[in-house]
């Protein structure tokens, strides 16, 4: 799958475009056909890696984590074991933060507990 990926802290220009290892839901997770994400000032400061104490909690010399991101919209493709919120063809939109994050990718294996269901309109 396609990915934005942050091997290494700095600049904008640091980011790129590449393939990713398409994730499998775990434990009460689902994965979700990422239709919309959004750019926010945290996911900034992660890719730049400061303020230096999101060095300490995210990666003293890079990310731990390659794909940023903490917001989605989209359609659950799979439902990982113990899954129970949500089926395959749901649509959900969430904050992933306190879960982890990737969201800047075609799929993302979520934690059920950080979607909610997308109403309609």
């Amino acid at each position: 799958m396609q990915a934005v990926l942050c091997h290494r802290y700095g600049p904008p220009e640091k980011l790129v475009v590449g393939e990713a290892p398409m994730p499998v839901p775990g434990e009460r997770q689902v994965l979700v056909r990422v239709h919309a994400t959004a750019v926010n000032d945290y996911d900034w400061s992660l890719v730049r890696g400061k303020p230096a104490i999101y060095r300490l909690m995210f990666g003293l010399t890079r990310p731990k984590r390659s794909i940023p991101g903490m917001e989605l919209a989209g359609v659950v493709e799979a439902v990982g074991p113990n899954s129970s919120k949500f089926r395959v063809g749901d649509r959900v939109y969430g904050d992933i933060s306190e879960h982890g994050f990737g969201t800047f990718a075609e799929y993302c294996a979520v934690h059920e507990d950080g979607l909610v269901p997308l109403p309609d309109g």
